[in-house]
């Protein structure tokens, strides 16, 4: 079962592991400043570990850039472990949280790059307008 849980500090090491992976490598332009806001306390970051049967498989960041929108980039680090369908149902319950504290709106920017998490987006109904993509929040 998936589940999602604020991260700790004992989750920044695995984080980083993820971060400077090769997986990660091609897309992930600034580990540092991923790390950096996983150690600021006064970061607008809102940091998430979704977790399959206890075992930590992604960490995704929020932050609120209007009102009613947020901005979301996610990590998908245990590779290995994924089970079939999971980024799906990990995007699901995140836009259900960000539903629940408000949001109208949640953009995600992949790497352009990234055709694999652009078709993905785009499988889930997000709208691309030219810088992000969108889905927008009933």
């Amino acid at each position: 079962m998936l589940t999602l849980r604020p991260l700790n500090k004992k989750d920044i090491p695995l984080v980083a592991r993820w971060l400077y992976g090769k997986h990660a490598a091609s897309w992930v332009e600034s580990p540092e400043d991923w790390l950096a806001d996983l150690h600021d306390k006064d970061t607008a970051f809102t940091h998430i570990i979704a977790e399959v049967d206890g075992n930590p498989m992604a960490c995704c960041r929020t932050h609120s850039y209007s009102d009613n929108g947020y901005n979301m980039d996610y990590l998908i680090g245990a590779l290995e472990y994924i089970p079939p369908g999971f980024d799906r149902v990990m995007l699901d319950r995140m836009l259900s949280m960000l539903k629940s504290q408000g949001a109208k709106s949640v953009s995600i920017t992949p790497e352009e790059n990234d055709k694999a998490a652009c078709a993905f987006l785009e499988s889930c109904y997000f709208q691309w307008d030219g810088g992000f993509y969108t889905y927008f929040l009933r």
